[in-house]
Formats: C-alpha cells, sequence, structure tokens
C-alpha cells in the first residue's frame, strides 16, 4: 500500500517539478494551457485529459445527486422516486454544462486553488484525525488508557489535525494574496513577459 503511494507521490512531484519549472509565474492553474494550441504533443494530452474527464464524469453526478438527495430527505429512492432521479440528474448536468460554457477559463484557476487548499486539506489531513480522536482514541482510552501505543496514535492523530489546519489556514491565505497581488495571472497572457500563453 504504501509502496503505491510513494510511486504516486513521486510521479506528481515530477510532472508538477517539470510543469513548473517550465513556465515559473507564468504557469496557469491548467498546464496545458500554457502550451501552443498547434502542438501536436500538448493536443494529445489535451485529448487524454477530456477522455479522462469525460469518463470520469459520471462518478462525480452519483456523488453530487445523492448529496442532493440527502439534502432533500430523499436518501432512499423507491420506484416512485424515478421522475426526482432523472430531474435532479438534468439539473446537474444543465447546471455544469452552463458553468463549463460561460464561465471564463481564467475563473476557474482560484476555484481550483481555493477547493484544493482548504476542502482537500480539510479531507485529507483534519478529518481523519479528528475522527480518530472522536472515536477510537475515547474508546481506547476506557478500555486501556496506559497503552504506549494509544498515545503514539493519539499523539499522531494530533500532529496530523495541527497541521492540516496549519497547511489550510496559509494555502488559503496565500490563495488571497495571489488573486490580490496578481489579478493578472489569471488571464490567457502572462503579463510579466506579455507574449500569448
Amino acid at each position: 500500500c504504501y509502496v503505491s503511494i510513494a510511486i504516486a507521490v513521486i510521479l506528481c512531484l515530477a510532472m508538477a517539478s517539470v510543469g513548473y519549472l517550465s513556465f515559473l509565474r507564468c504557469t496557469r492553474s491548467n498546464v496545458l494551457n500554457n502550451l501552443y494550441a498547434e502542438d501536436p504533443a500538448a493536443n494529445a494530452a489535451r485529448l487524454l485529459l477530456a477522455l479522462t474527464m469525460f469518463l470520469t464524469y459520471p462518478m462525480e453526478f452519483f456523488v453530487a445527486r445523492q448529496a442532493i438527495q440527502s439534502i432533500l430527505k430523499r436518501q432512499q429512492l423507491g420506484q416512485g422516486d424515478q421522475p426526482a432521479h432523472w430531474i435532479i440528474t438534468a439539473a446537474l448536468f444543465v447546471f455544469t454544462v452552463i458553468c463549463g460554457l460561460y464561465l471564463p477559463q481564467a475563473a476557474l484557476g482560484p476555484i481550483l486553488e481555493f477547493s484544493g487548499g482548504f476542502s482537500a486539506v480539510m479531507l485529507g489531513f483534519v478529518l481523519p484525525g479528528a475522527l480518530y480522536l472522536r472515536q477510537v482514541w475515547l474508546a481506547q482510552v476506557r478500555q486501556a488508557p496506559t497503552k504506549l501505543a494509544t498515545h503514539i496514535n493519539t499523539a499522531g492523530a494530533c500532529v496530523l489535525v495541527v497541521v492540516g489546519v496549519l497547511a489550510m489556514c496559509i494555502s488559503t491565505f496565500y490563495n488571497i494574496m495571489n488573486l490580490v497581488r496578481e489579478p493578472m495571472k489569471y488571464l490567457p497572457w502572462c503579463p510579466l513577459t506579455g507574449v500569448e500563453a
């Protein structure tokens, strides 16, 4: 398990480093937008990215639809609720298509930065540590309060929560500062060089 995660981290860091070092401060939220539109390799990468998004789109719909149904108190869909299922699916599809067509491409960068810096850190660091402290640690302390493993795991969960909260606050702060200091960064060209991306 750890080997596969380590390989994924190494590959992601390698790709991210090459992308950033190629364009430095002119790196856009989607690094493919920094490449020429006529480049065959860039177009192949864009095609593969579009194919990946096309194939994962139904999975994202499932999550969003389930969340909306639970908000509307329809956790369990029965046979009579099929029209509601189709209406929610159609509304989600229309909403996402309209956003994709009419939101400027530059507006997606800050949205992805904020959601990644806040939500991903919350889901990856803060919630696992907090859930451990809430569920597992309380049960272990009641049963065997003197076990060293309990204290080590508790310390690890506390570190995870503290690091997660710090990372969430710092990334959100820097995203706001970048948006305030360099609003031009999100335009389709790089103002630092004056060259079309």
